[in-house]
């Protein structure tokens, strides 16, 4: 008789919510300067937390600015949030955040003053 050999499902790949694979990669570097979950650092810039908001990370920040191509589509998508890749899970974090690039420069403008 045949052993069973017990095979090992494949994890399907992740989902990327980017039109250009290159901004996907360059927020994925940009993340991985942040030692928190994504969520945390959504739920930072939305409450304006400069215990996580330092000057240098709001500035780190500030050098995505996200298309809007890539935010309507992370506003659209309406799959399982872990079926997406991290870059594309901040992608969609931020897509909610009224005026985001308008809170990092206000943090950081504060930062300024501080």
């Amino acid at each position: 008789s045949n052993p069973t050999v017990a095979t090992k499902a494949k994890k399907p790949a992740k989902i990327s919510l980017f039109a250009n694979s290159q901004k996907a990669y360059t927020v994925n570097i940009l993340l991985s300067r942040f030692k928190i979950p994504i969520e945390e650092l959504g739920a930072a810039i939305y409450n304006l937390d400069t215990t996580i908001l330092t000057p240098e990370n709001t500035s780190t920040l500030l050098n995505f600015v996200p298309e809007k191509e890539d935010l309507d589509g992370a506003k659209d998508y309406e799959g399982d949030p872990d079926d997406l890749d991290k870059s594309s899970q901040f992608l969609s974090q931020i897509a909610v955040i009224p005026r985001y690039i308008a809170r990092l420069k206000g943090v950081r403008f504060a930062g300024d003053f501080a």
